[in-house]
């Protein structure tokens, strides 16, 4: 069985929850320690160019500045284990 990788939010207006799948590398990169500025930034620009919700069609910075302005991290799950937030 694979393993099933999130990262989630939460909409800070609404409070309703959004579910990102990420890839392994994604996830290395948000769970690593000692937690980087790099590494988290990396992570998200390569959502960003998945084509996941963090993408609206802007360029990468507008829509990554623009996806937090609206939404929070929750943290990383593995499997809905929380490993790091």
């Amino acid at each position: 069985m694979e393993n099933v990788l999130e990262a989630r939010f939460e909409h800070i207006a609404t409070t309703i929850p959004l579910e990102i799948r990420i890839t392994k590398h994604e996830f290395n990169l948000l769970t690593a320690r000692p937690i980087s500025d790099e590494d988290t930034d990396q992570a998200w620009l390569s959502m960003w160019l998945r084509n996941t919700d963090m993408n609206t069609g802007g360029n990468h910075e507008y829509d990554i500045d623009n996806f937090f302005n609206d939404f929070f991290f929750e943290g990383v799950y593995k499997n809905n284990e929380l490993i790091s937030h």
